[in-house]
């Protein structure tokens, strides 16, 4: 999975990657087609990366291929101090560090995109769009400002598909059943990848700030719990912004204000 999100990663940084599930698998993929950068892991199935480091140094590709090895202990590099290796990156790691590393090892400088040229990435979390917010997210989608955006459904899948998208806004409904909103915008800002995603949540039809709901709260506890309680609970967990109004005018002016910048 993790090599999955890092490909997908490189990828926006417009690096081809190819994976190999272990040293034997990536070791055959080597020879086949001598890569620009090897980037391995040190605890694999097979063969580890200590080993498959050693056979690459046997073979002479070492000395013409750099390598960064990925581990969690960053005292294995003296594992590897007779070996050609160019760089180690401890985990955890986020994507820009991982991009940076590969820009550094292969002498490449970091190019600078236009802030107006960045692609922005929106994910709308919801299982029946509100007729403002559909209306809102398609004229946002065909106003020519280098964005894109989804809309997904909040099942079992929901982080995997976040963690695919890696988005730089995802919209939240507070107001749907299950895991209680706070708790999933702290799951979502524990993933590196996602620690810098702006989150906007909303409530359907929200009821008046001193009735009593039962949005965004888990079924075990007892005590419903006010609008108020929700936003303060949110807000404290990481969300950036509570959208008080899903009318088309003031959806898209928000999303306009976090993806144009």
């Amino acid at each position: 999975d993790m090599a999955q999100l890092m490909s997908w990663r490189l990828a926006q940084s417009k690096f081809e990657s190819r994976l190999a599930n272990d040293g034997l698998e990536g070791l055959k993929a080597i020879q086949e087609e001598e890569p620009d950068l090897i980037l391995t892991d040190i605890v694999m199935p097979r063969m580890d990366g200590y080993t498959l480091c050693r056979r690459l140094q046997e073979n002479g590709i070492l000395s013409r291929i750099p390598v960064i090895v990925l581990t969690a202990f960053g005292q294995r590099a003296q594992d590897f101090k007779d070996m050609q290796i160019r760089e180690f990156l401890i985990k955890p790691f986020d994507g820009q560090m991982l991009v940076e590393v590969i820009q550094r090892v292969l002498g490449e400088k970091p190019k600078e995109i236009p802030s107006d040229q960045k692609i922005k990435t929106v994910l709308l979390q919801d299982t029946k769009v509100e007729p403002g917010v559909e209306a809102a997210f398609k004229e946002f989608q065909n106003l020519g400002c280098d964005a894109k955006g989804e809309i997904i459904a909040y099942d079992e899948e929901f982080i995997e598909k976040v963690l695919r998208t890696h988005p730089d806004v995802l919209v939240l409904d507070a107001s749907r059943p299950g895991i209680p909103a706070e708790q999933m915008i702290r799951s979502l800002h524990s993933y590196v990848l996602l620690k810098d995603m702006v989150i906007l949540f909303y409530l359907k039809n929200k009821k008046e700030k001193d009735k009593k709901t039962k949005w965004g709260v888990s079924g075990q506890e007892k005590e419903n719990t006010t609008l108020e309680e929700i936003k303060k609970r949110c807000l404290e967990a990481g969300a950036t912004q509570y959208l008080e109004s899903l009318d088309k005018k003031s959806f898209l002016s928000v999303l306009l204000q976090f993806c144009r910048s």
